[in-house]
């Protein structure tokens, strides 16, 4: 089973009761119209409802220290909405030299392209799209494939 939008909408459309039906699409601000445009095309009346905001945090100039001085070994993107807000607070020498020695996991395919539509190259992608999923495979890498380093956290 995927767990991608174009899944849901070829589900919907697949189901004749919801070619007259009204519904309601609760999303936040950053998600794009494919639902309702596409469920539309079915004969569907959708009204999106934003229920939430997406805003990217600004890093204090010591998160950028640290990470330049502890590289991370591995970075995991959940959404295409992380990967953007990781890469608004990092320019593109910054964001490549900590992501190029890292193994960079993504939940899934969409996620996955927008990491590769800011340079960066995705060692590891979810099969199942959960967070389960995703310790289970990056544990799995990770025996199979050692990181390439590992950083001397202080304290540790």
């Amino acid at each position: 089973m995927r767990s991608t939008t174009s899944a849901l909408v070829e589900e919907l459309a697949e189901n004749p009761r919801l070619s007259n039906a009204v519904v309601v699409r609760v999303r936040g601000n950053l998600g794009d119209d494919y639902v309702e445009t596409s469920m539309e095309q079915t004969g569907a009346k959708v009204f999106p409802l934003h229920v939430y905001r997406t805003i990217y945090a600004q890093w204090p100039a010591e998160v950028k220290e640290e990470l330049s001085l502890y590289p991370p070994d591995v970075i995991i993107f959940t959404s295409g909405s992380a990967v953007d807000g990781f890469a608004a607070n990092l320019d593109e020498g910054e964001l490549k030299r900590l992501t190029t020695a890292a193994t960079v996991v993504s939940v899934g395919p969409s996620t996955s392209k927008t990491i590769r539509s800011h340079g960066m190259m995705v060692g590891l992608e979810s099969r199942k799209r959960t967070t389960q999923s995703i310790v289970d495979e990056l544990l799995a890498h990770c025996r199979a494939v050692p990181l390439t380093r590992r950083s001397d956290v202080p304290g540790k």
